[in-house]
């Protein structure tokens, strides 16, 4: 098995662990909420992979925007990893 992002081979626990996660992805569920945010935000998702385009908080932080618009969420994009999982804890 290789790693998603690269052609690098994953073995042992790492593989088990792919395998498992892989099992239970279901790609008609990743397209109806690709869809559901979507109709919500009004906007497509930006990149073609469902995980990447939500990797940063900003898409999610719209959504949130829309469903509870009292409690709005600041949205600061970032490229750096620990902003970007700090961008879904921000109120």
């Amino acid at each position: 098995m290789l790693s998603e992002d690269s052609e690098i081979p994953i073995y042992g626990l790492d593989k088990e662990l792919a395998e498992k996660q892989a099992a239970k992805y279901d790609p008609e569920r990743e397209k109806q909420a690709r869809e559901y945010i979507e109709a919500v935000t009004g906007e497509k998702f930006p990149l073609q992979s469902f995980q990447e385009s939500l990797k940063d908080g900003v898409l999610l932080c719209k959504l949130m925007n829309k469903i509870m618009p009292e409690t709005p969420i600041k949205i600061s994009p970032s490229k750096m990893p620990f902003k970007q999982v700090s961008q879904s804890c921000q109120t």
